[in-house]
């Protein structure tokens, strides 16, 4: 055998085994990391698969000095060590292995992040990208181990919270020393160990040269074939102890988002937050409509001319008080343009509709906030913030439907602001009191207008209409307070005691008609509505956290008292009392394993839309109706959740199963016909939904790879109608398997390749759909020399076949980067290679199926030059 295994016992001089040492096993040749483990309880360490020879063994452990030792594998394959006491070393830290550069410092991992970027990088994102357990998903979110992280701050300060995406995508990755992940976070200091909290954030620590002198980054790109794109970049910075600057500016044709989704940090929301109010409800979002359903986002089929101006400071006042001020304008003008074939096929009726789209809209957003916090006294702070946005967007939609040419015009105005106030008080070490009170209001207008008019059967004493408009108007209004009590136990059990009271005002009013020459008709009652809901939440919660050695048990009970008023016709008073109660357990099976569980009752009121008394027209061939009363809709389920290790572990395992019940749910009764649909909500009983997942991670040390298996299984079972026949049985299936191999080292060449496989099935009593989507990708990095990186990236679709060359698609991106110097660098980047500029996918439903095919940015060259500042 040409390999074997290095075992041993870890003691201290008074012969006491050392658990959770870490010894590394390094290469003499290249003082390369080989092998690395931790000692288990009893001190004990085992690595396997050592080439036989000399190699060094380095043991740390917290408060012992650092030993390394020189063995030969052949003779010392089984030995044990004696590590001596270090009286000076008092810091909880240690470092992961001899040359790599993580570092574990209680509930904080931190990288270097030098060690990681290859100078193919552009932002923060892409830096993230590659650190181990961090995934980035296509509209910026960050998630770490499946979860998403609450912000991402630049030392220790937090300019945008979960709206992280305009600092991730506009920073540079140049001055950044280290990222590190804090685990167990929480958002309010002073209830850093009195709450439970499984939050994680991430902050980013700087080069000391450039702490307190301005720093940024600029990027200018320019296409030249075969057609003129450009993208260009701007950011300053500069971060003192006193005062804090992040500027932004940027300019693309290419299809990429400036901002991302900056919804978080409109209408911030953030769940089991002690003291913080969320707000589940909105104003109703007209003209919001994604339009682009692509497996790789909207970049590749968005023509645009995006513009981005931020600023944003944080001063800090005194030693206890600290303003943030965060304002940006965004300014979008697109083009997007599709093909949709929609094969009908519905009890003994089929037909298919030819449309072709092609939509210019321009959208301008503005948003300004501002934050306060005072630190009054050490154990009480006074946090207020608020937030003034504005966004208007005009849409133009040229259609033609089965041949049929028309017009279609959108007008939206939102208007929204939000205020919130929280008190938090330390009473002492164990106890927190937190008040919170949250204002917000939303006003979102609309205006649609055709030149084609769809409904005439519907509206049979109007003659001869050849055009169709509707005016809308949606309101929400918000105020609420919550007083909060944490309560944590000399024997570490948590109290959660809080009351609260929400009142909610939902407003909505939409009128339809049409004009001849000057003079506008309105229809009839049926197709306006003009409604108001009040609802007033007075509830009490009772949470308790205990714990039993390994074990903890979550019981939970909230009590409410509600009263509802719905004005439309007539005024409908209604009052409710209920309870829901849950139960959560948690059990660690053994040191690396834990098993979750939850058993819930939940309800969810109807929002604006499924209120709606009369008919609303969402698209121009499109109507839906309400259910004309405001309800609340029960459900019931379990979840069960199994994990193995840690991200930062050599194997690390997450199963996740639930089922819920659906007491009462809205579906739909259906009216279609070629020329346009109409849906009506309706109040149904019993339905079940089951999910399945599961994700599986192996690092592998011959390689220097992490290995991932990835599994989601999600099936509903439910109702819904057509043309007020027999309720039809549906059960809508979705499965997908994901592989993944990822290289996990800085090496000359690094590498990601995997496939995804996607199965969509629709079945109902009579017919059945399916459809079938294969997704492979490879990225290969490889360094040339020192100077020069050339980054390839390949990505296959294929569609209805797990290799359908009549319906496959492949793209094939590249980019060759020269670094002139520490600040300066150039880079010739080519995107889509093979010229695809067709793309076609397949969606089903249980009356048919949606053929979209988009038009794509088309092959082309660019030169771009990136410098510090």
């Amino acid at each position: 055998m040409n390999a074997q295994s290095v075992t041993g016992i870890i003691y201290d001089i008074d012969d006491k085994v050392i658990p959770g040492a870490i010894v590394s096993l390094i290469d003499l040749k290249n003082d390369d990391i080989v092998d690395y483990t931790l000692t288990s309880k009893d001190g004990f360490f085992k690595m396997d698969l050592v080439e036989k020879g000399a190699v060094k063994i380095s043991i740390n452990a917290i408060g012992y000095r650092k030993k390394e030792v020189i063995i030969n594998i052949n003779t010392d394959g089984k030995k044990n060590y004696i590590l001596t006491k270090d009286e000076e070393q008092s810091i909880e830290e240690v470092i992961l292995t001899h040359s790599n550069p993580i570092k574990i410092k209680s509930d904080t991992v931190e990288m270097n992040a030098k060690s990681f970027v290859n100078g193919t990088e552009k932002n923060v994102e892409d830096l993230l990208r590659k650190l181990p357990g961090v995934t980035v998903e296509e509209d910026g979110k960050i998630k770490i181990a499946g979860k998403e992280i609450e912000k991402v701050m630049v030392e220790n300060d937090d300019f945008f919270e979960k709206g992280y995406t305009l600092l991730t995508k506009n920073m540079s990755v140049r001055p950044i020393e280290k990222v590190q992940i804090l685990q167990n976070y929480s958002n309010n200091k002073l209830l850093k160990g009195v709450e439970n909290s499984d939050k994680v954030a991430i902050n980013l620590t700087l080069e000391d040269n450039v702490k307190r002198d301005w720093f940024g980054s600029a990027s200018l790109s320019s296409s030249f074939f075969p057609e003129s794109f450009y993208s260009e970049k701007l950011h300053l910075a500069k971060f003192g102890k006193k005062t804090k600057y992040f500027l932004a500016a940027s300019t693309n044709t290419i299809g990429h988002s400036n901002i991302g989704d900056i919804g978080h940090l409109i209408k911030p929301s953030i769940e089991d937050e002690p003291g913080f109010i969320n707000v589940d409800e909105d104003a109703y979002r007209f003209g919001v409509d994604s339009f682009i359903f692509l497996p790789f986002g909207s970049q590749k089929a968005k023509f645009n001319n995006d513009k981005l101006l931020s600023a944003n400071t944080i001063f800090n006042l005194t030693n206890k008080m600290k303003l943030k001020i965060t304002s940006l304008g965004n300014f979008e003008k697109n083009s997007i343009s599709k093909k949709a074939i929609t094969d009908f096929n519905f009890q003994d009726t089929q037909f298919t509709n030819v449309e072709e789209f092609f939509r210019t809209s321009k959208k301008n957003d503005y948003f300004n906030k501002i934050d306060f916090e005072h630190d009054i006294s050490k154990n009480t702070t006074l946090k207020y913030s608020a937030n003034l946005s504005y966004w208007n967007n005009y849409k133009n939609e040229h259609q033609i439907f089965n041949g049929l040419p028309l017009e279609i015009d959108q007008k939206t105005n939102n208007f929204s602001t939000d205020h919130n106030i929280l008190l938090t008080d330390k009473v002492n070490e164990n106890i927190v009191w937190l008040n919170s009170i949250r204002f917000l209001k939303q006003n979102i207008s609309n205006r649609d207008d055709s030149n084609q008019f769809f409904f005439e059967e519907l509206v049979n004493d109007f003659q001869e209409i050849q055009n169709y408009n509707q005016t809308s108007n949606s309101k929400f209004q918000f105020l609420g307070f919550i007083s909060q009590l944490l309560y944590r136990t000399q024997n570490e059990n948590l109290w959660d005691i809080s009351v609260y009271n929400y009142n909610k005002t939902q407003k909505f009013d939409n009128l339809m008609g049409y004009k001849n020459g000057s003079v506008e008709y309105f229809f009839p009652e049926a197709y306006k509505n003009y409604f108001e809901n009040i609802n007033n939440d007075f509830a009490f919660s009772l949470k308790h956290t205990a714990s039993f050695k390994n074990f903890k048990i979550n019981p939970k009970l909230d009590v409410h008292f509600t009263k509802n008023q719905l004005k439309y016709a007539n005024s409908n008073n209604e009052k409710f009392f209920y309870f829901i109660p849950s139960l959560n357990f948690s059990w660690a099976v053994h040191n690396k394993g834990k098993l979750n569980a939850s058993l819930f009752l939940s309800r969810n009121n109807t929002g604006v839309l499924e209120i709606m008394p009369n008919y609303f027209s969402q698209t121009s061939r499109n109507l839906i109706r309400g259910v004309s009363n405001f309800e609340y809709l029960k459900n019931s389920g379990a979840t069960l959740k199994y994990s193995y290790g840690d991200w930062s572990d050599r194997v690390f395992i997450n199963i996740y199963g639930s089922y819920t019940n659906f007491h009462n749910y809205l579906s739909y009764n259906y009216n279609i016909t070629q020329a346009y649909s109409i849906a009506n909500l309706i109040s149904l009983r019993n339905r079940n939904d089951y999910i399945l997942s599961g994700e599986f991670n192996y690092y592998l040390k011959k390689i220097r790879s992490n290995f991932k298996i990835t599994y989601a299984n999600s099936t509903s079972l439910y109702e819904d109608q057509i043309d007020d026949g027999n309720f039809r049985q549906v059960a809508s299936l979705y499965n997908r398997i994901g592989l993944q191999l990822k290289s996990g080292w800085k090496k000359n060449i690094n590498y990601n390749i995997g496939t995804n496989l996607n199965i969509s099935k629709i079945t109902t009593d009579q017919q059945s759909s399916k459809v079938i989507n294969q997704q492979a990708f490879f990225e290969l990095i490889f360094a040339l020399n020192k100077k020069t990186k050339i980054e390839l990236k390949n990505s296959y679709y294929s569609f209805n076949g797990y290799f359908n060359k009549d319906n496959s698609y492949d793209f094939m991106d590249f980019k060759l980067t020269y670094d002139y110097s520490k600040n300066i660098s150039l880079s010739l980047i080519g995107n889509n290679l093979f010229n695809v500029v067709k793309f076609k996918e397949t969606s089903i439903t249980s009356y048919s199926a949606y053929t979209s095919e988009y038009s794509l940015f088309p092959r082309y060259v660019m030169l771009e030059l990136n410098f510090g500042l």
